[in-house]
């Protein structure tokens, strides 16, 4: 069984994801992924305040319950304290009414086993917004007998625990699926430094390409259409237009024919020798761009 099939069997079934990423991040090491290596790294140790957060991490909207209090005795629990009343300018209350999940997955999986998982304001935010209410930017909700907030909490679904964990394992089996059509042995240790070069581009074009363009091909033509899975002369067309020269394309034309003829016999396409060709020619490129279309040129012909 390969390291793909591990991570795929793992991420389709019942897996730690913990595990799960630490067996990805031998798949970075060994393919030089870096945006793959930082994406485990985040969601191992945390995201730090200035890393961006994947979706599924949030921000998420959250409602705020407050707990009242007056010198008469007053009492007043589990108050709606609305956005609204916030100057909508306070980037304060941004933050109060709304959730980033920045913890290590493993702490996302603890609070997920939770029946209820609270949030609480500190004793410096509680006292910062009776102060607002008193300096007038705050609209106060509750006024009964000069009534002050005593406590304040948000309840964390654990649907949206349970989304965050599920965007994790849904992330790795996707990228483990789009490898194995691509370089179905990427992360081996016996595999060539081409193919394990050639996989981490494909891990380059998953995390930052927005199309299957891959991100480093950015001065290919934009007219120029990836070819469809299989279709040889789409991807010949598609290789030309981004510059590969003739002579490389003469050598994908008669390795193509090659497995052709050899993979009919064995009743299915492996194109073993078309991707030996993508993964030379993307690591020897003259040039970025030409190596980036080779890449996107390969996820479309052996991915579809």
């Amino acid at each position: 069984m390969t390291l793909l099939d591990e991570v795929i069997s793992g991420a389709s079934g019942e897996a730690r994801i913990a595990s799960l990423l630490r067996q990805v991040k031998i798949l970075a090491s060994r393919t030089g992924a870096e945006p793959l290596g930082d994406w485990i790294d985040h969601e191992l140790n945390g995201y730090p305040d200035e890393a961006e957060l994947p979706s599924y991490r949030g921000p998420f909207g959250i409602h705020v319950l407050g707990h009242f209090m007056s010198f008469r005795g007053e009492e007043a629990t589990n108050v709606q304290i609305p956005r609204y009343t916030f100057d909508q300018e306070s980037e304060v209350a941004d933050g109060l009414f709304r959730l980033e999940l920045r913890e290590p997955v493993a702490a996302v999986e603890s609070m997920a086993a939770d029946d209820q998982v609270t949030i609480a304001w500190s004793a410096d935010m509680v006292g910062s917004y009776n102060a607002w209410v008193e300096a007038g930017k705050v609209r106060p909700v509750f006024t009964g007998g000069g009534a002050r907030l005593v406590g304040a909490k948000s309840h964390i679904s654990r649907h949206v625990l349970a989304g965050a964990l599920d965007g994790v394992r849904s992330r790795i089996l996707d990228l483990a699926l789009q490898l194995e059509k691509i370089v179905p042995e990427a992360g081996q240790p016996s595999r060539p430094e081409a193919e394990q070069f050639l996989a981490g581009r494909v891990i380059n074009n998953y995390f930052y390409a927005s199309s299957n363009l891959a991100i480093d091909s950015v001065d290919v033509k934009q007219g120029v259409k990836p070819p469809a899975k299989g279709d040889i002369e789409g991807l010949v067309s598609f290789l030309q237009e981004s510059g590969v020269t003739s002579e490389l394309l003469t050598e994908l034309r008669i390795a193509a024919k090659a497995d052709e003829e050899e993979d009919q016999g064995a009743g299915r396409r492996r194109w073993t020798r078309v991707r030996a060709w993508v993964a030379r020619v993307a690591t020897e490129a003259g040039t970025e761009a030409i190596g980036g279309a080779v890449v996107a040129g390969a996820i479309g012909f052996l991915g579809g």
